[in-house]
């Protein structure tokens, strides 16, 4: 059985797959021994609603502070932005496995809203190349969201950015934290 970490909102799932995996292997907790990095890097993310499925099912050595206040104040935003556009991934494809949806969030945040640059500039430089000579740089996620349309997008987009604030994902990283800590068995 694969090592799964599971938590109650697809926002709470996007912080720490799209934010927090990348704090373990190498950025809050990168020079920390004991930290199990591999071990919370390499387990699936999940959603559910019911709070006996909520946690882990794998032992680490020792609990990461993932509600950190520091932590919070270096990256928050970055985790703000993560949480919103899981929550346009969510909206836009309700019925697809919390694995695609954050991987669709993850495309959405390179491709539309890189931080402080215009979306052309956020492409990744063989998208922007590729397109430019005409050639139409593609994969799932990318296609699937350009088949959904710009006003699906953006209706979405103005829906998460109006109900997820900071202080969302401040109560997220709590939350995380707490989930995080509770091991269970299946």
């Amino acid at each position: 059985m694969r090592d799964t970490i599971t938590f109650e909102t697809i926002t709470q799932a996007a912080i720490f797959e799209l934010e927090m995996k990348g704090q373990i292997s190498d950025g809050h907790w990168e020079n920390d021994a004991s930290s199990n990095y591999e071990t919370w890097c390499d387990a699936d993310v999940k959603v559910s609603p019911y709070e006996k499925d909520l946690g882990r099912n794998f032992w680490v050595s020792k609990n990461l502070g993932f509600g950190s206040k520091t932590l919070f104040e270096i990256v928050g935003d970055r985790m703000c932005h993560y949480g919103r556009m899981a929550l346009i991934a969510n909206r836009m494809f309700p019925e697809l496995s919390t694995k695609k949806k954050l991987k669709i969030a993850s495309v959405l945040e390179v491709c539309v809203w890189s931080q402080d640059k215009p979306a052309w500039k956020g492409l990744p430089r063989y998208m922007r190349d590729s397109i430019a000579e005409g050639k139409f740089w593609a994969n799932d996620e990318w296609n699937m969201i350009c088949e959904v349309g710009p006003v699906r997008i953006l209706e979405a987009a103005v829906h998460a950015f109006a109900i997820y604030t900071e202080d969302d994902a401040r109560k997220d990283t709590l939350r995380i934290s707490k989930i995080a800590k509770t091991e269970y068995s299946f």
